[in-house]
Formats: structure tokens, C-alpha cells, sequence
């Protein structure tokens, strides 16, 4: 899983990473960012949540590709997005070049959040 620092947005429905990067928090995991206002959270998302526009629905973002280590059904890349780097899975044929540029979606329906200063699981006690 992708680790990111964070920090939740006044109204508790976004987190910013590093850089100004806002992404918009699905309605069903704002409940445990609420009373977070302002404060640092580990934002967390797997490689398989990080792809192609078009995958599914999410955040979509522009980045450029670090590294690429391709593994025949699939290619991981390590992706530049604002300060953050983070590995996603793409297809294989996806023609990604180190140096390139492209857009990803970032599912964040399927991101988790950690408290920053612990590393607790933030859970919403409604979706338990």
C-alpha cells in the first residue's frame, strides 16, 4: 500500500497532500475525517487503486512516470503526483516511458486513513 502524508481540508470531505493536491473524500468515509479539521492524517491507497482514467471512478490526476517495472499481465509505475510519489498498476500496453507524462484516477472510495501521530486505522463506526 501507498503511504502519503496528509492533511484534512476544513470541512473534513478532502485531504491535501503534499504539494496542494486536494482529493475530494467519497461522503461515506468523511465520517472519521470530520472532527480532523486542519489536522495531519496518513492517507493510504493500494497499486490497484491507482490506474488509468477510465479504470472506475475517482480522482483523476496529472503525473509523470519516475520508474516502470513491467510484469507481463501488468506494469507497476512509480508515479510523481504533486510531491508524492506513488506506485500504481497499469495496463502492459499502456506505453508508459520514464519521464512521460499522463493521467491517472485514484480511487479514493477504496483509500484508507490513518491517524498521523498513532498509525491507527481511522474507521467510521457507521460503516463497522
Amino acid at each position: 500500500m501507498n503511504f502519503l502524508k496528509a492533511q484534512v481540508s476544513a470541512g473534513g470531505n478532502e485531504v491535501i497532500l503534499p504539494g496542494g493536491v486536494a482529493l475530494k473524500v467519497e461522503t461515506d468515509k468523511t465520517g472519521p475525517l470530520r472532527g480532523l479539521a486542519g489536522k495531519a492524517v496518513t492517507f493510504g491507497i493500494r497499486p490497484e487503486d491507482v490506474g488509468m482514467p477510465g479504470k472506475g471512478t475517482g480522482a483523476v490526476l496529472p503525473a509523470r512516470i519516475v520508474l516502470t517495472e513491467p510484469l507481463g499481465s501488468d506494469t507497476l509505475a512509480l508515479i510523481r503526483i504533486g510531491e508524492s510519489e506513488i506506485t500504481g498498476r497499469f495496463p502492459p500496453d499502456a506505453g508508459l516511458r520514464v519521464g512521460g507524462e499522463l493521467q491517472v484516477c485514484l480511487d479514493v472510495r477504496k483509500a484508507h486513513f490513518f491517524d498521523a501521530s498513532t498509525g491507527k486505522a481511522l474507521v467510521d463506526k457507521a460503516l463497522a
